[in-house]
């Protein structure tokens, strides 16, 4: 179970001893709510991203971390559990694929992490280090948002929302917000910024799908949702429903369209069952998977790592390439304006069907040497047959309808288009 967070209160101009960095704590039974205030300041985050502290460290194996009473529902509703603990279907992947394509589909997402970061400064804090325009989000405004290297590879990718005018939440994959909370605090000097892994206090569910918004609408039939939250392609806001807060969030996951909901630990079971109970089918990482694969939606941690520049792993939404500097601008930028792309995210389709192993190499059929020109990073099997994977490959084979092989003369793949 996730333990409460440990706040990092910094008073202007007071540096913290580095062990005093955010991490997992006891539990705090003051600790903040879904939509606890927050404080924070801006300040100096480098622009000259060689004074960045870098270091190449591989993500933490991910971990479910689904309250006791959610738990319970997902059992009940005849959760099939894989080896790690996560969901991995409710006995029939085909037509949770289903519900993600033409329905509504609902993933337990509890166990992502989450980060706050608030105060006077948090905006331009941010604005400096990030890659996307965090001073171009408005309250009620959500973008995906990268911290890079100092050399533009990407170290965490996640959803970052302004909550109010001073707070903004980065909700990132499972076990990666105290890292990403860490990195942040080595740029942190006299800012008046908060940061905090708020993560025990975050218990997001996934509601995607066509026909996600009439559910939602369904569920949450006793709050006033925001037109706009509904209509726009991303947006966020602070809800009651049954009288307790509840955090909206409109965005695009696995390749669907849909939305984030927040309504924190000790309500998490309750709102599942009112989504379920408003039409949402209950879907596990086989049908989410297959779905993400098809539409070449990079997972941070699995799919993409400190190794992939932002271009190769498709990340052109997270990135601006007008808001000048911040940690490995230079290296995006100078990609953009000269090239210098090597590999490039692509699907493949697996030819007898059976799931690659992360990290398989590719090489071109019939050649006479054993070059490699690509690797797998994650495959999975369709639920009506066949296997689909993502692989990062050199730009002159990225073109759908290219053959390739895994070893030479052996197992077939061939490239794809993504599924919209």
């Amino acid at each position: 179970m996730r333990t409460a967070q440990r706040v990092l209160r910094v008073a202007p101009g007071v540096k913290p001893h580095r062990s005093q960095c955010v991490g997992p704590s006891e539990k705090d039974s003051g600790s903040e709510t879904a939509s606890g205030a927050m404080l924070a300041s801006p300040g100096r985050a480098p622009c000259d991203a060689r004074s960045q502290r870098s270091h190449r460290s591989e993500p933490p194996t991910p971990t479910p971390v689904t309250p006791e009473d959610l738990q319970s529902v997902l059992e009940a509703a005849g959760a099939v559990v894989d080896a790690r603990g996560f969901v991995a279907s409710f006995g029939d992947p085909a037509g949770e694929l289903e519900a993600l394509e033409h329905g509504t589909a609902l993933l337990d997402e509890s166990s992502r992490g989450a980060v706050r970061i608030a105060g006077a400064d948090a905006t331009d804090f941010l604005h400096r280090l990030l890659a996307g325009d965090v001073r171009g989000l408005a309250v009620g405004g959500a973008q995906r948002n990268l911290l890079l290297t100092a050399k533009g590879r990407v170290r965490f990718l996640f959803d970052l929302v302004r909550v109010r005018e001073r707070e903004l939440v980065a909700f990132t994959e499972p076990n990666r917000a105290a890292g990403l909370a860490e990195a942040l605090e080595a740029y942190h000097f006299a800012e008046d910024v908060e940061l905090v892994d708020a993560s025990a206090s975050s218990t997001p569910l996934a509601l995607l799908g066509p026909t996600a918004r009439a559910t939602l609408q369904r569920a949450l039939r006793d709050a006033t949702l925001p037109d706009a939250l509904l209509t726009a392609k991303s947006g966020a806001a602070l809800l009651e429903h049954d009288g307790a807060p509840v955090l909206l969030v409109h965005h695009r996951r696995h390749g669907v369209d849909g939305f984030l909901v927040d309504a924190g630990p000790e309500r998490c079971a309750a709102l599942w069952n009112a989504l379920h109970e408003a039409g949402a089918r209950p879907v596990g990482h086989l049908a989410r998977d297959a779905r993400r694969i098809a539409a070449g939606a990079a997972l941070c941690g699995v799919d993409v790592d400190e190794s992939r520049t932002p271009q190769e792993a498709r990340l052109e939404d997270a990135f601006s390439l007008a808001k000048g500097c911040y940690v490995g601008q230079e290296v995006v930028a100078k990609i953009d304006t000269y090239g210098g792309l090597h590999r490039r995210l692509v699907v493949l389709d697996v030819a007898d069907g059976e799931l690659i192993e992360s990290g398989a190499e590719l090489h071109v059929p019939g050649a006479d040497d054993a070059r490699v020109i690509g690797t797998v990073t994650s495959s999975t099997q369709l639920p009506g047959g066949g296997a689909l994977a993502i692989a990062f490959v050199k730009l002159e084979h990225e073109a759908p309808g290219t053959m390739l092989v895994l070893e030479p003369g052996a197992r077939a793949v061939r490239v794809v288009c993504f599924s919209a």
